[in-house]
């Protein structure tokens, strides 16, 4: 069983290289270039995709946190891009999810182990024969590739969060990338310390979390929550308090395409993180009254 399932998985997540070809479709691009056009405006209603590592983990499009994986997902019409930020052993910040550079990249080693230059020495893995060659991007050089395009989802993976918050102050972004993975109020208020203007995107569960958050932290540029945790009565509140949630349609409501992605609107959310721009993006711009 488990193993028709993945290959189901596979041929779902791989048939738009099949039925459309290797360029992705194109989509008319965001207005969200900043969180005031809609993430900090309360009556503003309507929905977003967001990106998960640009084009997907899956990499058809372009391959996971490369410069293309954001081109394509912009130009595919993503409001917001997550990309994922680590250091590497010379304290550069570059974008990468794992901790090893060998899934994603043409070499071995752990990015913590590696100098920069020995990072930006690797070409990317691809599956895309369209994607040009890729090489490992620094958090810089992502933050001002995407400047004015999409807002951005930083994924801190270091604990160095000051360095991310210098970076994303020094490249005139505090208005566009908001931080994710803040795990608690001391964080929050931690890294408003560094930097009063850093958006935020704690990781919640309960009303207690939530009143917490907006009690001691505001303005909260969303709430991440999980599907099973988006009760009315969490949702509800954080809506009432102005705050934008997000919620994963990863895995299984991606699975479902429109569907899944109607049932985690319904559940509360006001962007959805996907690896399926392809179907995301149109189905929101056939919604109505958004």
């Amino acid at each position: 069983m488990k193993k028709s399932v993945f290959v189901y998985m596979t041929i779902i997540f791989l048939l738009p290289l099949f039925a459309i070809g290797c360029k992705p479709p194109v989509n008319p691009v965001t207005d969200n270039i900043n969180l005031d056009v809609c993430v900090y405006d309360s009556t503003c209603n309507d929905k977003m995709s967001l990106g998960h590592r640009g084009t997907g983990q899956y990499s058809y499009w372009a391959t996971e946190n490369t410069l293309a994986a954001y081109e394509y997902a912009w130009k595919m019409g993503a409001d917001s891009i997550e990309i994922d930020a680590r250091k590497t052993k010379d304290g550069a910040l570059v974008i990468m999810h794992d901790g090893s550079v060998i899934r994603t990249a043409a070499g071995t080693g752990k990015i913590e182990n590696m100098t920069l230059a020995e990072v930006k020495a690797l070409k990317t893995r691809r599956i895309n024969p369209d994607m040009p060659t890729q090489t490992i991007p620094t958090l810089r050089e992502t933050l001002d590739y995407l400047k004015g395009k999409t807002l951005i989802d930083v994924d801190m993976k270091t604990d160095d969060m000051v360095s991310i918050i210098h970076e994303i102050a020094d490249a005139g972004m505090l208005n566009a990338a908001y931080l994710a993975g803040i795990g608690s109020v001391a964080q929050a208020q931690m890294a408003r310390s560094v930097n009063p203007s850093i958006a935020l995107m704690p990781k919640i569960s309960t009303l207690e979390e939530a009143e917490a958050f907006i009690d001691n932290c505001s303005p909260i540029a969303f709430f991440e929550i999980e599907y099973e945790n988006a009760v009315p009565e969490l949702v509800d509140y954080i809506h009432s308090r102005g705050v934008k949630i997000h919620i994963n349609a990863l895995n299984k409501y991606d699975l479902l395409g429109r569907a899944g992605f109607k049932t985690v609107f319904e559940r509360g959310a006001d962007i959805i993180q996907t690896d399926r721009l392809e179907v995301l993006v149109p189905y929101i711009n056939s919604l109505e009254n958004y």
